[in-house]
């Protein structure tokens, strides 16, 4: 997993996309709150954590969209809108965003 967050920290860093989100199974939050702080601070990123109804996720930051992740609160959850924002901000294009994500099977255990 270690990994994976440092390939996705990396395209944070070189500006693929503004953040990335990681969203784990209950189980492993203890582990991915501890470890992704590490893996962002590696890179000059920041690192933030939402709680959600199914647990929280993690979110690695280039400093410059702090504000811009922040701004998550103030949608509702699984509302078309937080769908939107939240993928705009993991660099989705825009015709492949999915408003109804939510309702995938095994969204709410899996990373995001």
């Amino acid at each position: 997993m270690r990994g994976f967050w440092a390939g996705e920290a990396e395209k944070v860093y070189l500006g693929a996309c503004k953040a990335a989100m990681f969203r784990p199974d209950f189980e492993k939050h203890q582990w991915v709150r501890a470890d992704i702080p590490t893996v962002a601070s590696r890179y000059g990123l920041l690192h933030r954590f939402f709680p959600t109804s199914y647990g929280g996720e993690s979110w690695i930051i280039r400093p410059q969209y702090e504000r811009l992740v922040l701004t998550l609160a103030e949608f509702e959850e699984d509302s078309p809108a937080w769908h939107i924002w939240r993928a705009r901000l993991c660099g989705i294009p825009d015709e492949e965003i999915d408003t109804e994500f939510h309702l995938r099977y095994g969204r709410k255990v899996y990373i995001g």
